[in-house]
């Protein structure tokens, strides 16, 4: 089920199912469906004052759409709900429920009830000549999807390949398009380090990375020499890689910190590692912060260096931090801004698996 809570833990929303408007059945939706959840896995909510909308039963002069729009991992499909609210069109204050958790959005019939388990779901408002729109992406976390799978038509010279077990669509209309792989940089010598030699590790030529484990997939337009930029960040089972589009199918890495770089992230005043740094990186989230940091989170549970128990972190790494040239690309203890634990007042994290700050 899905949980919208107040600053205080109180439960103000609980969905686990939706209801069926007979005056508007999705495209996608077919009879019969589940109109239960699944294993939901992502879910991300935002409001809209609707103006005697068509297409659904009863409507009003103006009212208050509270949308969600969930990841129904085990039912293969991304569904958007809403709660309807009848609004005062002069003081703008809630009358009156009109109908609560209803479908309003189903991922369309070529996206719904493959082998795709969609993990994750993330929107952003992207900027163009007609005034904007909103692009919404979602990550596939259990197979490779294809341009075939969902009937786009791949760019040109782009060969599909059927290695991987994960992917991003990006559903932008007719721009809308399957992400399989991102292109790393060329790393120079001696950017990781090696156990018990230092930073002397090989260069290594760039080269297309299938995604593999995905876990989460954020989007966020930022700006690039004054200009907007839909960038794509990825948390994957070989670390965080942010992405944007260099050509026609191709997305290219800006920013990465890939399992090298964080097992090193603490070192001392002689470059070597901390007792401190876990053993592995098992990265479950990362989103990208308004203020330019990233925000991630470890979900290894395992020891320490130090062999000390670990269950887990949230870091706030510094956005700015990232150099190819640098030793360890530039990551170093004082690229941490904030940390998760310690925790004051509360039980420590165990396995931690999303975290937001705002």
């Amino acid at each position: 089920r899905i949980l919208r809570v107040d600053a205080t833990g109180r439960e103000i929303r609980s969905l686990d199912s939706f209801r069926v408007d007979p005056a508007h059945v999705p495209d996608g939706f077919q009879a019969n469906a589940p109109t239960t959840f699944s294993r939901p896995r992502d879910v991300f909510a935002y409001t809209t004052y609707e103006a005697s909308p068509s297409g659904v039963s009863n409507p009003r002069t103006l009212e208050l759409w509270q949308r969600y729009v969930v990841a129904d991992s085990g039912n293969h499909r991304i569904v958007e709900i809403a709660d309807r609210y009848e609004v005062d069109p002069v003081s703008r204050t809630v009358v009156q429920p009109i109908a609560l958790g209803t479908l309003v959005w189903h991922t369309p019939a070529p996206f719904s009830g493959k082998r795709f388990e969609y993990t994750s779901v993330s929107r952003a408002y992207v900027e163009d000549a007609l005034g904007g729109r909103y692009v919404v992406a979602a990550g596939i976390s259990n197979a490779r999807p294809t341009y075939a799978d969902f009937g786009f038509a791949a760019p040109s010279g782009l060969r599909e390949e059927a290695s991987g077990n994960g992917g991003v669509v990006l559903f932008d209309g007719a721009n809308s398009q399957v992400i399989g792989d991102l292109v790393l940089p060329a790393v120079p010598g001696g950017a990781f380090y090696v156990e018990g030699q230092g930073f002397v590790s090989d260069p290594r030529a760039s080269r297309a990375k299938p995604l593999q484990n995905l876990n989460s997939a954020t989007i966020k337009m930022s700006y690039v020499g004054g200009n907007p930029v839909l960038t794509l960040l990825i948390a994957d089972g070989s670390g965080v890689y942010e992405a944007m589009q260099a050509a026609p199918g191709v997305w290219a890495v800006s920013w990465m910190l890939p399992r090298e770089a964080y097992l090193a992230l603490r070192r001392d005043g002689a470059g070597n590692p901390l007792n401190v740094n876990p053993r592995d990186f098992n990265p479950v989230f990362a989103r990208r912060l308004d203020s330019g940091d990233v925000l991630i989170v470890n979900g290894y549970a395992g020891r320490t260096r130090g062999d000390d128990r670990f269950l887990g972190e949230v870091l706030q790494i510094d956005g700015d931090a990232y150099n190819l040239t640098a030793p360890n690309l530039g990551f170093r203890l004082s690229s941490i801004m904030f940390e998760l634990p310690p925790i004051q007042g509360a039980r420590g994290l165990s396995n931690p698996i999303f975290a937001d700050r705002r």
